[in-house]
């Protein structure tokens, strides 16, 4: 329900939101999980990952020329999901020049159990069910980047 809401520095719910407040909301109502609320202090949470062993889940952070610090949800395949200043809540993915430069660090918090999330891979939606994120009209939709993995032959 959060894709397409709009981006709000400071706001905390559906009607705007900032890229920590998404990331608190997701953890909390999704895995039960309670983070700090800014992004400076999520950048202490839990343990370092290396981005080679990212798992869905993960906490990214970015140094933006637009903000100092920004952070998203490593959803695998190199997507994550983060609130941009831009462009509100969406789907970006880690190999976009733009993220790949601004990109500084990941972790995952301590408290987290990975494994009920599910995790994007090549294999086909029949044996593997592709990850979906309702948006805020309420309709349910594939990533982005399945339309591009269907198109490439992945899925």
């Amino acid at each position: 329900t959060w894709l397409g809401t709009p981006y709000q520095w400071g706001g905390d719910d559906r009607n705007g939101v900032d890229c920590s407040a998404f990331v608190q909301n997701v953890y909390e109502a999704a895995l039960g999980v309670r983070i700090a609320r800014t992004t400076a202090l999520q950048q202490n949470e839990g343990s370092t990952v290396e981005r080679s062993a990212l798992e869905p889940g993960d906490l990214i952070f970015f140094h933006t020329p637009k903000r100092t610090d920004h952070v998203g949800i490593y959803l695998g395949l190199g997507d994550f999901a983060h609130a941009s200043s831009s462009r509100g809540v969406m789907i970006s993915n880690l190999s976009e020049a733009y993220w790949k430069a601004a990109y500084t660090q990941a972790r995952r918090p301590h408290q987290l159990d990975l494994s009920p999330l599910p995790v994007r891979t090549g294999m086909a939606s029949t044996e593997q069910p592709s990850p979906r994120i309702e948006s805020s009209t309420g309709s349910s939709a594939p990533y982005p980047t399945e339309q591009r993995e269907k198109e490439n032959g992945v899925v």
